[in-house]
């Protein structure tokens, strides 16, 4: 619909800027796996990603949580599984 009304003023977009994510298949991945995230976005501007954390990490409900790069942290004491969206400011490296 707005690339209709972008043509209309003679604007055509270079990009395509839909971009879609099954964080479904991502959970699946992780469940299979011996880690706790997937990482499906790594570029140098962003990194995105699913995490699932195990009963016994410990986090507050309606909180947000910030960990600064390359600081050790460590997540216990929740009661239920916890499943993540996180976002990094450039490469998740």
């Amino acid at each position: 619909m707005i690339e209709k009304k972008l043509i209309g003023y003679g604007i055509r977009p270079k990009i395509q800027m839909k971009f879609e994510y099954n964080t479904t298949d991502y959970i699946k991945k992780i469940k299979k796996s011996d880690s706790y995230f997937h990482t499906f976005l790594d570029n140098e501007s962003l990194a995105a990603g699913v995490l699932s954390l195990k009963p016994d990490y410990k986090i507050s409900p309606g909180m947000a949580y910030y960990v600064p790069k390359n600081v050790k942290h460590y997540f216990f004491g929740n009661t239920k599984q916890l499943v993540v969206l996180y976002f990094f400011g450039g490469p998740d490296s």
